[in-house]
């Protein structure tokens, strides 16, 4: 089972979403955008672009040794959704240290990952 819960990181006065997740008792942080994957590196929305910023910049100042790993959904299917979270969170068990970035098609698959990741919103990361 995935459980996440939010991770925000603030950059002056903008909140971005990040979550620690946790899957099979290993704790990823995570975070999505919309776009796509070319040549093994992400081409993100301008939100995106911003989100994937936020975290690298929290990464480099409380984990500088997390490996981030750009995870590609594009479908809305549940089990689609399911399958692909859950390789991208098995990816990030390979390291001690991990970080997904969820490279989401479009708007519908955003909300689709968002929803699979379980997001418990009534209390913050615990880590």
């Amino acid at each position: 089972m995935i459980q996440s819960y939010y991770a925000p990181i603030k950059q002056g006065p903008v909140t971005y979403i990040a979550l620690d997740t946790l899957f099979k008792r290993h704790h990823s942080i995570t975070a999505m955008g919309i776009g796509r994957i070319d040549n093994e590196l992400p081409v993100l929305s301008e939100i995106g672009q911003q989100t994937l910023q936020a975290v690298k910049h929290f990464i480099s100042k409380h984990a500088p040794s997390t490996a981030i790993i750009f995870w590609e959904i594009g479908d809305t299917d549940k089990i689609k959704v399911s399958k692909g979270l859950k390789a991208g969170l098995k990816a990030a068990m390979a390291y001690q240290r991990s970080a997904v970035f969820f490279v989401c098609k479009n708007s519908h698959v955003y909300d689709a990952v968002y929803e699979a990741l379980n997001v418990d919103d009534r209390k913050p990361s615990i880590h």
